[in-house]
């Protein structure tokens, strides 16, 4: 079990890394309350986020609204005392899901992107042959 968390562990760390250098919230977001930074620093955990990823989020986000009305002075060492790290409610998450089912879940996904995208290549190619530029 120890290897599994480390995997889970290093993995929210790899997908938090490239979703923090592409939305970089954290230089605009410092003006906002501590349980909105808190929510998309755990949103940013998520690989992706499908229905049931979407309902987690949902009802993390009433429960850290419902935090803040009844602690209005609260800090984000106070959220995370009360909820848990970031990191540590994506590892929850992801072994109450199961790590086959969200494996199974990304390589459908990559599949059926790869299937896209090769469609459009496709698409692209023959309208460049079928309908040559006119000079």
């Amino acid at each position: 079990m120890g290897k599994k968390k480390e995997k889970i562990i290093q993995f929210c760390r790899i997908i938090a890394w490239e979703k923090m250098k592409v939305k970089k919230f954290y230089n605009k977001k410092m003006k906002s309350n501590n349980d909105e930074i808190f929510y998309q620093r755990v949103q940013c955990l998520f690989p992706s986020i499908g229905f049931k990823e979407r309902k987690f989020l949902r009802e993390l986000r009433f429960n850290l609204r419902d935090f803040s009305i009844s602690h209005p002075n609260s800090t984000y060492e106070d959220i995370v005392y009360c909820f848990g790290l970031p990191e540590e409610i994506m590892i929850n998450y992801v072994e109450s899901e199961g790590i086959e089912i969200i494996e199974k879940r990304f390589t459908k996904r990559k599949y059926i992107r790869l299937l896209v995208y090769g469609i459009f290549v496709f698409l692209f190619f023959t309208w460049i042959t079928f309908f040559p530029i006119l000079d």
